[in-house]
């Protein structure tokens, strides 16, 4: 086996651990589906944190006027919202 296959065979194994590990942490919080997740971060108040939970789907009518650095799925929702009415129009 070549140096360079070792090192990303290595690289590989560690990312399975690591994603081994999360989801151990995950599943051990009791969380079985996005809808667990959701129940404490999401919010309809435009807040980006709602008693020391990062809030990162915003359920308002209107688009966030605040929100995470990583965004929220607000937008997701709403261009999916889009995207099925167009579907559904053709």
């Amino acid at each position: 086996m070549k140096k360079g296959e070792r090192e990303i065979r290595v690289l590989n194994i560690i990312l399975a651990a690591v994603l081994l590990a999360i989801l151990v942490s995950v599943l051990s919080w009791g969380v079985t589906s996005a809808n667990d997740c959701l129940d404490c971060h999401s919010s309809s108040t435009s807040s980006t944190v709602a008693d020391g939970t990062p809030i990162v789907y915003y359920t308002g009518s209107c688009a966030p006027t605040e929100y995470l650095a990583g965004g929220n799925f607000w937008w997701v929702a709403q261009w999916g919202g889009m995207l099925r009415a167009i579907m559904c129009s053709v």
